[in-house]
């Protein structure tokens, strides 16, 4: 979250009261200075907002002007945390203006903190997975969006990419934002410095001038570390499936991709994107009422609708893996984590296993319309002795790793994957867009994208992966072998991306802190230091789990800052290992329920037996937790588990500030009063910094 004073802000001024703005006023406010909000302002005061999403709205209607809305939420100079619990509700909203009693507008908070970030992460020198990223391709070429003379610090923040990219080797090309549609088939990436200024500059292209651009290389810098980011995810997933390939296993992967037929696919897309723009709602998971008949087609009837519409899967965790709870009802129907597959035979020589998100799972249909029930008649009536497991989740697939690595995979056994709509190397590839295409599917079959199609898409899917893999079910299963699954590439990858330049021989003694830091307070550069007199080297875990009040990011920063005075102290994600929602999810909660010791156990023997050994860890520290219930647990638990794994564990008792304990839940409390002077108390500097400049 970043606070912008007055003066950084794009504002309007208004001579009198109006109701719209035209594209022309709109398109020369944001050549001027692009934003994601335009603030109209009428005799001083903050009369409405227009902001991009307006501005789309309004282009895909066809119009050529833009409504002011005048039912803007706000605050006050003094609400802070209110804010961040307006980012944290309202996933719509992106900016939320500071105004005084008056209503005179004093400054606008935004929900990205680009420039906090990048001014505190050593993007280039730490982790080298990213500038390898940003050095892949025969013709390295990258833009960089020159930002608006006024903004010193987003030039500034420029310069330096600017230069470190000149030392990678990277040709860089400095250009302005009305030329990115003239550099984007030229380079590699076009970057701008940050969310607000890309959404002000994308919209003003092809909103306003309608010039279409190639999404997939428009990134602000956080933006294009995230995606070094998840390219390593998708690393580690190639290389489990890979693994499972070469041990006997066959995998086939779905997408729906362009290259399947383009006119056909961005047709649909269009049309799709139409019953939106009819209902004057933006695209979601969810159909608008007017559409529901034409999607259902012959199923169709009001309560038929109403009832497969919503589908009530949950989640839960069980032996580490989170999947879909148990369910039974009269068109949903789930147990041990697998969606019912109708059809299923008592025997069989070989399983088929899906794997992945709403598609796979069944979105918009009841159970004998999901693509595995409608593969599975396929298969029972041809004759073909297998079975097939829906697997599906119900939001990302983040744990689909540890789902597959803990499923009994036979040789022979075929698994079939859907995952971020991507190709994945070294397996086989199914693009189902070419099979909807093929039979002439409608846009009025499917909901927002065409992996939430009905019944009658589904089928066709169906068909499609039964042609796919006829050959290997027409191969008789000999084997029945279990395969030996591990997850070591997991592991790997994480250390790869984190420690590829880490030498635990140089040190002595090197101790451990997993830290949350919601925000980082004076307790927690206490203990920081107070462990430092143990140890020779000191890697601080922070947890990557968004489950907080201040984002993974932010709390990143912020510990990187409080400790960027200190020698010999690593600030590092914690990853999918430590404190994460797969291996201990009660702390996120904080519920005390049956499963709480269990997890807590695994959680740290996880980290004892494959985190620790690496980086020779032999000391872990923790905070003295007299409150917490759950946070107590655990440190007893490591108290019990980790000395018998050679690792020494030192609780350091909590830092007081006029005989109370300094936590960050005070501090939370302090900002949601606004009481400045006692929270300066129980933070330091930095953090001071960084939330309020």
């Amino acid at each position: 979250m970043l606070y912008t004073e007055y003066d950084k802000l794009t504002i309007k001024k208004l001579k009198n009261e109006v109701s719209c703005l035209s594209f022309d006023e709109l398109g020369k406010i944001l050549e001027e200075c692009p934003a994601n909000v335009i603030y109209c302002e009428l005799d001083g005061k903050l009369y409405g907002i227009i902001s991009t999403g307006d501005v789309a709205r309004a282009s895909d209607h066809g119009k050529n002007v833009v409504n002011i809305n005048r039912k803007f939420t706000s605050v006050k100079s003094n609400e802070y945390m209110k804010v961040r619990q307006i980012f944290k509700e309202k996933e719509r909203i992106n900016a939320v203006p500071v105004i005084d009693e008056n209503g005179r507008l004093l400054g606008d908070y935004t929900r990205w903190d680009d420039l906090l970030m990048l001014e505190r992460l050593n993007l280039f020198d730490e982790y080298t997975y990213f500038t390898d990223f940003l050095r892949r391709g025969e013709n390295n070429y990258i833009a960089l969006v020159k930002p608006h003379d006024a903004f010193d610090e987003k030039l500034s923040l420029m310069k330096k990419w600017k230069s470190k990219l000149d030392r990678l080797g990277v040709r860089v090309k400095v250009i302005d934002r009305m030329s990115v549609p003239q550099y984007i088939d030229k380079v590699n990436l076009v970057l701008f410095t940050d969310e607000d200024e890309w959404r002000g500059s994308i919209t003003l292209i092809e909103k306003i001038h309608h010039k279409k651009l190639i999404d997939d290389k428009l990134y602000t810098y956080k933006g294009a570390w995230r995606k070094a980011r998840k390219e390593i995810e998708d690393k580690t997933l190639d290389e489990c499936l890979e693994y499972i390939r070469k041990k006997g296993a066959h995998i086939l992967n779905i997408h729906f991709s362009d290259n399947g037929s383009e006119y056909y696919d961005r047709l649909v897309r269009n049309e799709i994107h139409q019953k939106y723009v009819n209902e004057d709602v933006p695209p979601s998971n969810w159909l608008p009422l007017s559409a529901m008949e034409d999607f259902f087609e012959e199923l169709y009837t009001e309560e038929y609708a109403n009832a497969v519409s919503w589908p009530p899967f949950k989640v839960e965790k069980f032996n580490e893996i989170t999947r879909i709870k148990d369910i039974s009802s009269k068109y949903h129907n789930a147990k041990n984590g697998e969606r019912l597959t109708v059809g299923s035979p008592l025997k069989y020589d070989r399983t088929i296993y899906f794997y992945g998100s709403c598609f796979i799972r069944g979105h918009y249909v009841e159970d004998k319309h999901t693509v595995e029930s409608f593969l599975q008649v396929k298969c029972n009536s041809e004759g073909n002795c297998c079975r097939v497991v829906n697997f599906g989740s119900v939001d990302i697939q983040e744990n689909t790793v540890q789902r597959i690595l803990s499923t009994p995979i036979k040789k022979d056994d075929i698994i079939v994957t859907y995952l971020n709509n991507r190709e994945i190397p070294c397996v086989d590839n199914l693009n189902l867009t070419s099979a909807l295409e093929k039979n002439g599917a409608p846009a009025k079959w499917f909901v927002n994208v065409i992996q939430h199609g009905n019944h009658k898409v589904n089928e066709i899917c169906a068909d499609a992966i039964y042609e796919a893999i006829r050959p290997l079910l027409e191969t008789p299963n000999l084997s029945g072998d279990l395969i030996d699954m591990e997850n070591k590439s997991v592991v790997d990858t994480y250390f790869n991306c984190y420690f590829n330049h880490f030498n635990s021989s140089l040190y002595g003694k090197i101790g451990s802190i997993v830290m949350n830091c919601n925000p980082f307070t004076n307790g927690h550069r206490y203990l920081i230091e107070e462990s430092l007199k143990y140890v020779d080297y000191l890697i601080i875990f922070v947890v990557e789990e968004n489950k907080s009040v201040f984002t993974f990011d932010e709390r990143l920063v912020l510990v990187k800052a409080g400790v960027s005075d200190l020698q010999n102290v690593m600030v590092v994600p914690s990853g999918k290992f430590i404190l994460s929602q797969i291996t201990f999810p009660e702390y996120f909660l904080k519920v005390e329920d049956e499963d709480l010791i269990k997890n807590v156990e695994y959680d740290i023997s996880l980290f004892a037996e494959r985190i620790a050994p690496r980086l020779n860890i032999t000391y872990r520290f923790v905070g003295e937790e007299p409150q917490d219930a759950v946070t107590n647990e655990y440190n007893q638990a490591m108290k019990r588990i980790l000395p018998r794994k050679g690792i020494n564990v030192i609780e350091i008792p909590r830092k007081e500030n006029d005989n109370d304990i300094i936590s960050a839940s005070l501090v939370r409390k302090y900002l949601e009063d606004d009481d400045r002077t006692n929270l300066k108390e129980l933070i330091p500097k930095s953090t001071w910094k960084i939330l309020f400049g």
